[in-house]
């Protein structure tokens, strides 16, 4: 009996020890292929994004009130879509309106003025040139009225002293005598008459421009105040119509209205409050916010990467591809900001302005070993500022 027992143990003995080899061999290959799995494979490290945002690759417009005023109509509807230049939101202008109005007939009146003072002119200026003509002319008349009296002065003069040289000679008569001295004594003073008048001509034909250029003066005085009018009232027109532009708010831009304000008509408004905002058409982007330790160095242009949006299942949706645009060089509130583009093509979501999500972009690709270095370079690393941090 004993030697068949001492045969049997014998041979598990020679069993375990098949199976141990076995398994060790399978354990030495397992090692192994994990060694050179560790160390030759390649495996993608992703940054992940601490927000993304689908955006419209042109800035969202806000619709704001240049002026305060009391709301007299509202187009302004979240969702609809509108042209650039259609009408908003229109606050009261009734003030400015009938001051336009005002404006607009005082302008009116003003143009008829300027051009009867100007026909006036025109007609002192042509009475000016008339009367200097017609002072010449009587001066003239007056001068040769002076010469005939001189003359006919002289003749009497002449028959006076002839007159009294008859009379010594006895040959003529006193009455002859006094008859020529009185016809010489009536042409001096005739010559005197009509000196008087000549000089009083000559005064005339002096003062007569005078008045005629004080006149054209005053009257070209009163064109130039009406011009002066005319410009003001037309500056004080293209302010009220400017006022009243203001107070119609009108799209900036074509696309459609994404904020809307809670206002109604006679609602109040004050100046540069922010009542809408309108997104434009225009194509998609993404734009999304990294950690610097993440992505600052290490994201650039033309690297691969997949958006899962937010309210969308990726297992039920898939992930939207996406590639890097641009990278930003400065940090706006601690994050690397990046832009990238989108391949509608292959989304089954539509890809509208507003939608968030995450993005991961694929940065590098290293051995598994690497990661497992730098995880423990990590741990080591935080475990060292924990310890001078209880220090």
């Amino acid at each position: 009996m004993p030697p068949p027992f001492a045969r049997s143990l014998r041979a598990l003995d020679a069993d375990r020890s098949r199976w141990w080899a076995m398994f060790s061999a399978f354990g030495i290959a397992l090692a192994a292929a994990w060694l050179v799995w560790a160390f030759v494979a390649r495996v993608s490290v992703y940054a992940q994004s601490a927000s993304a945002r689908l955006e419209v690759d042109r800035s969202a417009s806000s619709v704001e009130s240049g002026v305060a005023g009391r709301i007299v109509k509202n187009h302004l509807v979240l969702g609809a879509a509108v042209r650039e230049g259609d009408v908003l939101i229109e606050l009261d202008a009734s003030s400015e309106r009938l001051a336009l109005a005002e404006a607009r007939a005082r302008l009116s009146g003003i143009a008829p003025r300027i051009l009867a003072h100007r026909r006036e002119l025109a007609a002192v200026e042509g009475a000016q040139t008339f009367a200097a003509e017609k002072a010449l002319h009587a001066s003239e008349e007056a001068r040769a009225r002076v010469a005939e009296a001189e003359a006919a002065a002289r003749h009497a003069h002449e028959i006076l002293a002839r007159s009294e040289r008859l009379e010594d000679a006895g040959l003529v008569s006193d009455v002859d005598v006094s008859v020529a001295r009185a016809e010489e004594e009536s042409r001096r003073l005739a010559v005197d008459t009509v000196r008087a008048a000549a000089s009083r001509a000559v005064a005339d034909q002096r003062s007569s421009p005078s008045e005629h250029r004080v006149r054209v003066e005053q009257v070209a005085q009163d064109i130039a105040t009406l011009e002066a009018d005319e410009v003001a009232t037309a500056a004080a027109i293209q302010r009220l119509e400017h006022e009243i532009s203001l107070r119609t708010l009108r799209a900036p831009t074509s696309g459609r209205v994404a904020e809307t304000l809670p206002v109604r008509s006679g609602s109040v408004v004050h100046e540069g409050q922010r009542l809408g905002a309108i997104v434009p058409d225009g194509k998609v982007v993404l734009r999304a916010e990294f950690q610097p330790a993440d992505a600052l160095g290490r994201v650039r242009p033309g690297q691969r990467g997949r958006l899962r949006l937010s309210g969308f299942p990726w297992a039920q949706y898939g992930a939207v591809d996406v590639s890097v645009t641009r990278v930003g060089s400065e940090l706006r509130d601690g994050l690397l900001r990046v832009e990238l583009g989108v391949d509608a093509t292959r989304s089954r979501i539509p890809l509208e302005h507003g939608l968030p999500g995450t993005v991961e972009i694929e940065i590098e690709k290293v051995a598994p070993a690497t990661l497992v270095l730098r995880s423990a370079g990590r741990l080591v690393d935080e475990a060292g500022q924990r310890h001078e941090a209880k220090q």
